[in-house]
């Protein structure tokens, strides 16, 4: 819940995009007011992100780090596709928020859009 009314407060625009990753990232939508999106695939991602319009995706429960060492890493794997937007969210864009608990979220938001001639 947290994480959900921290963009909900912190999004400069009044309907930011807002996706979930992660084992628990379809439950977001239970507790926000903005629709908060799922993405199957990476190119359904990417085309919402060069919209241009502010971008924020919550991640949360994310397996491969949940994964106790002993365990198998196919276990604890995500999507194929996910996997890509989790490496593009965290490379691209800029953590804005953590909150720590058996499963942790990270809320990050897209850079800065820069308008022409800036």
């Amino acid at each position: 819940r947290e994480a959900i009314d921290f963009v909900e407060k912190n999004a400069a625009e009044r309907d930011p995009i807002v996706f979930a990753i992660g084992y628990a990232g379809s439950h977001f939508s239970h507790y926000a007011e903005v629709p908060v999106i799922v993405p199957e695939t990476f190119a359904e991602f990417k085309a919402r992100v060069d919209e241009g319009r502010e971008v924020w995706c919550l991640i949360s429960a994310w397996l491969p780090e949940l994964r106790p060492e002993q365990e198998s890493v196919e276990l604890y794997a995500e999507e194929p596709e996910h996997v890509l937007i989790y490496d593009y969210v965290t490379n691209s864009f800029q953590r804005a928020a953590q909150y720590p608990a058996r499963y942790p979220t990270y809320v990050y938001r897209s850079p800065a859009i820069l308008q022409p001639g800036t």
